[in-house]
């Protein structure tokens, strides 16, 4: 008697169709059934790898290219335009299409998509010295009690002898 692999199932349960049994050998078959396997001779295709479902993963992940910094920036009005004007450029996929995904409800109630994109290390290390110098500077104005309005003493505001001191807690 032989058994190809489509009639050997397994019972899942009340209810429940039947699935194919694996075609190596159960030990609770009884001895008589003959294990199903390929000839050493024939070449296995390597396991694939799978992701678990429901397992917690950046979903927006992507592996940075050496010397470049990527970020996503979502599609809405203006952003992207002037992430390019900044040296930002669109990330291609294989396929050569812009890489895209959706993340979230735009204003309009139609999806919102996020655009992968990456500028040159050197470009992003020059903008974010550029922004840091502006918080400096406006740390600096809070320590002496400026503000938008101009010094301290001519509106009124009080700043102790010893000066402002921003502290982490």
């Amino acid at each position: 008697m032989t058994n190809t692999i489509s009639e050997v199932v397994t019972k899942r349960g009340p209810g429940r169709p039947a699935l194919p049994r694996d075609p190596v050998f159960n030990a609770s078959e009884s001895q008589s059934t003959p294990a199903l396997s390929l000839p050493p001779d024939v070449p296995q295709a390597p396991r694939r790898v799978r992701k678990p479902f429901g397992s917690q993963v950046q979903k927006l992940a992507r592996p940075n290219r050496p010397g470049f910094v990527r970020r996503w920036f979502n599609d809405v009005p203006g952003r992207l335009l002037r992430a390019k004007e900044a040296g930002w450029e669109h990330v291609k996929t294989e396929t050569g299409e812009i890489e895209t995904t959706p993340v979230g409800v735009s204003e309009t109630g139609g999806a919102l998509i996020a655009y992968l994109m990456e500028t040159p290390e050197e470009f992003y290390k020059e903008d974010q010295a550029a922004e840091q110098e502006r918080i400096n500077e406006m740390e600096r104005s809070f320590k002496r009690g400026a503000d938008e309005k101009g010094q301290p003493g001519q509106d009124g505001r009080y700043v102790p002898s010893r000066g402002i001191s921003i502290k982490t807690v």
